[in-house]
């Protein structure tokens, strides 16, 4: 398991947005996941590591649909640019795949464009309110 996909997941998991608890479980379950899919794969593959990222997308997607008035708060120029070069990153990965790429340039645009995808992911959704973080300190600070 590569570091993008661990870092997939976690960007998957902050866009879900839900309790704390949740979220936490949530992390923790993709990155055991993710070790363990990367057991089954091996080295040379990629099939379990892709259906564990596909699975977190469509809790995502899943996370939206049931609370829709999350959608009118999304920052729609940083979705649009995240939707644009996560196109262009599966577009330089096909390419790459397709073409002789021997010193690798276009699977490493496709990275970039992946990492800013993600980031612009993450970008798009605002972040929880300072009462809703003053919550989660206090909850975990009372914890220990």
């Amino acid at each position: 398991m590569d570091a993008n996909s661990r870092g997939s997941l976690h960007v998957i998991t902050h866009l879900m947005q839900h309790d704390e608890d949740i979220a936490a479980a949530l992390r923790y379950a993709a990155f055991f996941l993710a070790w363990l899919f990367k057991l089954r794969d091996m080295w040379d593959s990629r099939l379990f590591e892709a259906l564990l990222v596909g699975a977190y997308v469509v809790l995502l997607v899943f996370s939206v649909a049931q609370s829709p008035e999350r959608v009118k708060h999304l920052d729609s120029d940083f979705a649009s640019k995240g939707a644009v070069a996560a196109a262009v990153a599966v577009v330089l990965f096909g390419l790459s795949q397709a073409l002789d790429d021997s010193l690798k340039l276009l699977m490493g645009g496709a990275h970039i464009c992946a990492g800013f995808a993600f980031f612009a992911a993450w970008s798009a959704f605002p972040a929880p309110s300072k009462g809703q973080l003053a919550r989660h300190v206090h909850s975990a600070s009372s914890f220990v």
